[in-house]
């Protein structure tokens, strides 16, 4: 897949969900669910290996109609029981009112150790509102899958600190330059700030297990091991660790 311009002002948290998601094309094999498919921008760069690629969205978004298969609301999907080896859903956690619910979906609909591969952000403007609730950090994100029967494999931080300021100052350029005398000079700036600052981010070493409490956004990969109820999981798994805090052994102060 070609790599995005530098001027485009997602480009660094874009660009480390593709990396991130390339990293984990090996898991794509069977039937997969795209939930919240949007164009299905992955299908090309995942779905040479699979059997079938079923995309599920609302019949009407922000970003205009979806290519979806199946016009479907994420908390109440239109499929049988255990019928998909992966359900792939990228930054759609933020825009739903009930988070936990899709991921009771995904694990009703998985076919047991199928895997859900998930994308939501932590940090980051507000985009297609109102429909934009919350954010989401590792632990949370490791919270909902334990409780709806996913056992946590990996988390996967979007960069670190560096990563993050620069998508931020690149997504504000264009609120300082938005005449179209200044479009060449808004696309120049864009391009600079991020490359300088991934390249930054990438040269200090600052993508590692601890990047989460200053980082864009995270990947989930978890296999379904239960039912709904998270019976069979473990919640203290290192995931849910509290590195770093004074009551890290106990867990969180009650």
């Amino acid at each position: 897949m070609d790599r995005i311009p530098w001027t485009w002002g997602l480009k660094i948290g874009e660009q480390f969900r593709r990396d991130l998601l390339l990293e984990q094309a090996h898991r794509f094999r069977g039937s997969i669910l795209d939930l919240g498919c949007g164009k299905k921008p992955y299908r090309g760069m995942l779905g040479r290996h699979t059997k079938a690629w079923i995309g599920a969205d609302l019949p009407l978004t922000c970003s205009g109609p979806p290519a979806a298969d199946v016009y479907a609301d994420g908390n109440w999907l239109p499929f049988r029981s255990e019928m998909f080896d992966v359900v792939l859903c990228t930054e759609v956690l933020e825009h739903t009112r009930e988070p936990k619910q899709i991921f009771a979906e995904a694990a009703r609909v998985l076919r047991p150790r199928g895997l859900l591969i998930l994308t939501a952000p932590q940090t980051g403007h507000l985009h297609e509102q109102p429909h934009d609730y919350f954010r989401y950090t590792r632990y949370g994100l490791a919270y909902l899958a334990q409780v709806n029967g996913f056992s946590v494999m990996e988390i996967k931080a979007f960069g670190g600190a560096l990563a993050l300021v620069g998508q931020t100052i690149a997504c504000h350029i264009p609120v300082l330059i938005h005449n179209r005398v200044g479009e060449w000079l808004r696309g120049m700036g864009q391009a600079v700030v991020q490359w300088l600052f991934w390249h930054a981010d990438k040269a200090l070493h600052l993508v590692h297990d601890g990047a989460e409490e200053s980082t864009i956004a995270h990947l989930l990969v978890a296999e379904k091991t239960s039912g709904p109820d998270g019976s069979g999981t473990d919640l203290r798994s290192p995931h849910l660790d509290w590195p770093g805090r004074p009551w890290a052994e106990g867990g969180p102060p009650r």
